[in-house]
C-alpha cells in the first residue's frame, strides 16, 4: 500500500481550496539588521525560507526557532512559524503563533487559524475561524467551500461531544526503536506469537546526509522483537520480505499464522502470503482468484477463522475512492465471490486499514466520510444475527484526533492495541503507537457531618479503609466553611469509613462503590452528642524532622485484643481527635507507613477533666542515604552552580534532582535504597558528566566531587555509552539516551559549533576503518538533528584508527580507542 494515496485522501477531505499553505513575503532587514542580532541569523533565515518553501516544514522550523527572539511581533514569520508547527510533528503549537499573525498577512490566514484551533480542541472557537474563512472567499469560492465547511463544522461538533465523553486511555508512541523522521505504519501482531511486530517504514536503508521529504523513498517492511512492552530496534526485512521493489505490510491471518504483505509500484502491484514461524517468513505466494487485479490497487487485508477475507480496494463502481470488501476463501491463497460491504460501512469518501477479529465478529476500520474529529478516524461494527453489519460506532477520544489515525489492531493483550498516528512530539510523519485501556475508575467521596439535633457542620474527620485488610488509606477533615468533606479515589476497591469528631459518638459505615468513571458519591451522616464525653487528641509527627504523619491510631482494650475506637491523623497537619463515651482504660496502637509501630497505655481513670492530648512521635522505618560533593571548573578549581540528578539505570526518570550552592559548589542529594546509581551533573556553558554510585555495606554518606570542563573552542570530550550495531553504523538503543543529554546541551548553548568525530581500534583495515568511522558520526549527526539542532551547527568526520588514546595492544585500550568523540569549534 503506498501512503501517497493517504496523503491524497486527506487533502481532499480536508476540501483546501486551490491554494496550501501561502509564502507571505517576509521582510528581513528589520530582523538582520537589528544591534543585537547574532551572526548566524541571517543564514538561518535564509535556510528556515528554502526550506518552507520546499514544504520541508520540519527542517524549517529549526531554523526559523533561532530567528524566533528577533523577529518577535512580524506577522509573515509568525505565520510561517503557525504552518511549519501544524504540518510536521508539534501542530498544537501552532496556534500561539498564528495567534500573533495578523489576519491580512495570508489569503487562508482563518483556515489554519481553525485548524489550530481544531488541534488545541478548542472548536467554539474553530467553527468561528472556518466561517471567517468563508468569509472572506469571493463568491465562486464561496459557494465550492460550502460542503467543505460544512464538513469542518461536523467535525467541530462531533469532536467536542467526543472531548467531554473522552475514554480512559493511556496513548504511547513505541519510541525510536520503532518510529523515525520517516512515516511508520501499518503494524501486525501475530496471535500465535505476540514477540514480533511487522510493519511498513518509509525510511531509507542507510541514513542520509540530505534532507528530504518523506515519501521520498520506498516503502518496506521492517521487524521488531518484544513489541509491546519493550520493543527492540526495528530490523530490516526478515527474509522473503526484503525487496527491491515497493513492500508494505498488508494485514495478519491468526488462524493460519501468516502475513499479508504487497508488494510492487503504485497502482500496479499484488498481495502475496507469507507463513510465520518463529519470527522466520517462508513459503511466499502471490494471492490468486478475485483478490489482485492490476487494475486495481488493493491494500489491507485482513482474514477471519471462517475464511472470510476483508480488503481495502478501489475498484470501480465501489460507494466512493477507496471501499471495504469480502472475499470468501476457496484454497490456502484462492479468494472468490468479491462483495462491496455497502453504504453502511463504506461512504463516497476512503475507507482504510481494515481488520476483522478472529472470531468475524468485530470489524475496525478507519473512514474520513464517517462522523468524527479530523482525518481518518478510527470505527468498530460488529456482525448482527441477520449477518449484515452494524452502523459503525467511532472509537472516540483520545484515540481519535483532528490528526490521521489508521491501521487500529487488537493483539493479544486485552488491554492493549496498537495503530498509526501522528500526535504532538512524535519523531516524524505517522508513527506507531499503542493504545492501553485504563481499567481503573477515579471518583469522588463526598458529604456532610452535622449534629443529629441542630444539624450544625462538625469539625469531624472521615478515615478510609480497606476491606480486606483493614489498612489505613486516606483520611479527610470536614471543611467547616465549605461545608463538607471530600475525598478523591483513583480507582474503586471495598472500603469502609470511620466518621469521628470532638465530644461525639463516632460511627462506621461501608462505601458505596462506584460504576462509572468520575461519579460523584455523596454520603451524609449525623452523629449523636455525647453527655459525658471524653476526648484523646494531639499530633503524630516524624521524629527525624517533625513533619505531620498520616497514622492510624486504634485504641483495645487493656490485655485484649477488642477494638472500641479508631481514628486516622490529618494528613496534612497530623492531627486527631477521638472521643469516648466513658472513662476506659485502653490501650493506644500508632502505625504508618515507613515508620515503626508505636504502643502505650492510657489510663483514663487516672485522667481528671473530660480532655486529654497524647502527641506521638515516630521514627522512621527506612534508611536514607546521602550523596553529597561539590561541582567545580576544571582549571581555576572555583564552584560551579549547576544541577545533580540521580538516576536508576535503566529508568528514564530521576529519583533524585538537587542544585549546587552557587557560593560553595556543594549539592546534597538523598535517596532511600543503596543503588547502584548514575550521577549525572549538568551547568549551564559545561559539558555534562555521569558517574556510577552505590552504597555498600553500613555507609550511607558517599562523597562525589566533579570537575567540570568548560565549553570553548578546542576542547574535545568522549561521549560515553554511545554503541553501534557489530561492523554497522546504526546505533543500539541503549545510545538513545545519552544522546539526548548531549542534544539537550546543545539547545541550552545555542551559539556553540562542533564536530563529531568517530574513532577506531587498529583492527582491520585502515580503509575500512575510516569508512566506517565517518558513517557513525554521520548517524550521530542525524540523530542530533533530528532532536532540533540544525545542521550548520554540526560537522562530522571519521578518522579510523588514526587518533588513539589508550594503547591497542590490550583489550581494554582498544575498547578506549573506539568511541565517539566531540570537539567545540566555536
Amino acid at each position: 500500500m503506498n501512503l501517497r494515496t493517504i496523503s491524497l485522501i486527506t487533502l481532499c477531505c480536508l476540501w483546501l481550496t486551490s491554494w496550501s499553505q501561502e509564502n507571505p513575503k517576509l521582510e528581513k532587514e528589520p530582523i538582520i539588521q537589528r544591534s543585537d542580532m547574532p551572526d548566524n541569523t541571517a543564514f538561518d533565515l535564509k535556510m528556515g525560507e528554502k526550506y518552507y518553501r520546499k514544504g520541508l516544514y520540519d527542517e524549517a522550523v529549526k531554523y526559523y526557532q533561532n530567528v524566533q527572539k528577533y523577529a518577535t511581533g512580524i506577522s509573515a514569520f509568525n505565520y510561517k512559524m503557525a504552518i511549519c508547527n501544524l504540518y510536521s510533528t508539534h501542530p498544537q503549537s501552532a496556534l500561539a503563533y498564528m495567534e500573533q499573525a495578523y489576519p491580512d498577512v495570508a489569503k487562508d490566514y482563518y483556515y489554519h487559524l481553525g485548524k489550530a484551533f481544531q488541534y488545541n480542541l478548542m472548536y467554539d472557537s474553530a467553527k468561528v475561524a472556518f466561517n471567517n474563512y468563508h468569509q472572506t472567499l469571493k463568491s465562486f469560492r464561496k459557494k465550492s467551500f460550502g460542503k467543505a465547511l460544512k464538513q469542518l463544522n461536523s467535525e467541530c461538533d462531533f469532536g467536542a461531544q467526543a472531548v467531554k465523553d473522552s475514554l480512559p486511555m493511556f496513548i504511547i508512541n513505541l519510541g525510536p526503536v520503532v518510529n523515525s523522521y520517516f512515516d511508520d505504519y501499518n503494524a501486525v501482531v501475530s496471535y500465535q506469537s505476540d514477540s514480533t511486530m511487522y510493519f511498513t517504514s518509509r525510511r531509507p536503508r542507510r541514513e542520509k546526509d540530505k534532507v528530504v521529504h518523506r515519501n521520498r523513498y520506498k516503502e518496506r517492511i521492517l521487524a521488531t522483537n518484544n513489541c509491546i512492552n519493550h520493543p527492540a530496534e526495528a530490523t530490516d526485512e526478515p527474509g522473503s520480505l526484503r525487496q527491491s521493489t515497493n513492500s508494505s505490510v498488508a494485514g495478519i491471518d491468526h488462524q493460519n499464522n501468516r502475513i499479508f504483505f504487497y508488494q510492487g509500484k503504485w497502482r500496479h502491484g499484488n498481495i502475496y502470503a507469507a507463513n510465520l514461524n518463529n519470527g522466520k517468513v517462508k513459503k511466499v505466494r502471490q494471492l490468486k482468484g478475485k483478490i489482485n487485479h492490476r487494475a486495481h490497487q488493493e491494500t489491507a487485508m485482513t482474514v477471519n477463522k471462517s475464511g472470510i477475507a476483508y480488503f481495502v480496494s478501489n475498484r470501480t463502481k465501489g460507494k466512493g475512492g477507496k471501499d471495504i470488501y469480502s472475499a470468501q476463501q476457496s484454497g490456502k491463497y484462492r479468494f472468490r465471490k468479491v462483495r462491496n460491504l455497502g453504504p453502511q460501512i463504506n461512504t463516497p469518501f476512503d475507507e482504510e486499514g481494515v481488520y476483522v477479529t478472529p472470531d468475524g465478529n468485530t470489524l475496525y476500520f478507519s473512514s474520513n466520510g464517517l462522523p468524527g474529529m479530523g482525518g481518518f478516524d478510527v470505527y468498530r461494527t460488529t456482525k448482527q444475527p441477520n449477518g449484515e453489519w452494524s452502523e459503525p460506532v467511532n472509537l472516540g477520544y483520545p484515540i481519535n484526533s483532528p490528526a490521521d489515525e489508521l491501521f487500529y489492531r487488537p493483539t493479544p493483550d486485552s488491554m492493549v492495541a496498537i495503530y498509526s498516528t501522528l500526535r504532538q512530539g512524535s519523531h516524524g510523519g505517522l508513527d506507531i503507537y499503542k493504545i492501553v485501556h485504563d481499567p481503573r475508575i477515579p471518583f469522588e467521596l463526598n458529604g456532610q457531618v452535622t449534629d443529629n439535633k441542630t444539624n450544625k457542620i462538625l469539625a469531624a474527620t472521615v478515615s478510609v479503609y480497606r476491606d480486606d485488610n483493614n489498612q489505613l488509606v486516606t483520611s479527610a477533615a470536614q471543611d467547616t466553611v465549605a461545608r463538607q468533606y471530600s475525598i478523591a479515589f483513583d480507582d474503586v476497591n471495598n472500603y469502609w469509613l470511620q466518621i469521628d469528631a470532638p465530644g461525639y459518638k463516632g460511627t462506621k459505615d461501608q462505601l458505596q462503590r462506584a460504576t462509572t468513571r468520575h461519579q460523584v458519591i455523596t454520603q451524609n451522616y449525623q452523629l449523636e452528642k455525647l453527655k459525658y464525653p471524653f476526648t484523646v487528641w494531639g499530633r503524630v509527627t516524624n521524629s527525624r524532622n517533625g513533619s505531620p504523619v498520616m497514622a492510624d491510631i486504634v485504641f483495645k482494650a487493656i490485655n485484649k485484643d477488642t477494638v472500641l475506637q479508631r481514628i486516622a491523623t490529618n494528613p496534612q497537619t497530623g492531627e486527631y481527635s477521638i472521643t469516648f463515651e466513658d472513662k476506659t482504660n485502653v490501650t493506644m496502637e500508632v502505625s504508618a507507613t515507613d515508620f515503626f509501630a508505636y504502643t502505650t497505655p492510657l489510663t483514663m481513670k487516672s485522667i481528671k477533666g473530660d480532655k486529654e492530648e497524647r502527641n506521638i512521635t515516630l521514627t522512621p522505618s527506612r534508611i536514607t542515604y546521602t550523596i553529597t560533593g561539590v561541582l567545580a571548573e576544571q582549571e581555576s578549581k572555583l564552584p560551579v552552580s549547576g544541577w545533580v540528578k540521580v538516576f536508576k539505570p535503566g529508568i528514564a526518570a530521576p529519583i533524585a534532582i538537587c542544585p549546587s550552592d552557587s557560593s560553595s559548589g556543594k549539592y546534597v542529594a538523598t535517596m532511600e535504597e543503596a543503588g547502584p546509581f548514575v550521577i549525572e551533573t549538568s551547568a549551564e556553558g559545561y559539558f555534562f558528566q555521569n558517574a556510577p554510585a552505590q552504597f555498600l555495606g553500613d555507609t550511607t554518606l558517599l562523597v562525589r566531587n566533579f570537575d567540570l570542563q568548560k565549553m570553548k573552542a578546542g576542547v574535545k570530550i568522549v561521549i560515553e555509552n554511545i554503541l553501534f550495531n557489530s561492523g554497522k553504523s546504526t546505533l543500539k538503543p541503549s545510545s538513545f539516551a545519552e544522546l539526548d543529554k548531549f542534544a539537550n546541551l546543545l539547545l541550552e548553548n545555542p551559539k556553540v559549533r562542533i564536530e563529531i568525530s568517530g574513532h577506531t581500534d587498529n583492527v582491520g583495515s585502515a580503509a575500512s576503518n575510516k569508512k566506517l568511522s565517518k558513517e557513525r558520526a554521520l548517524t550521530v549527526r542525524n540523530y542530533i538533528i533530528k532532536k532540533g539542532i540544525t545542521q550548520d551547527r554540526l560537522e562530522y568526520e571519521g578518522y579510523g584508527l588514526e587518533q588513539p588514546i589508550a594503547d591497542n595492544k590490550t583489550e581494554a585500550g582498544r575498547a578506549e580507542n573506539r568511541r565517539v568523540e566531540i570537539k567545540i569549534l566555536d
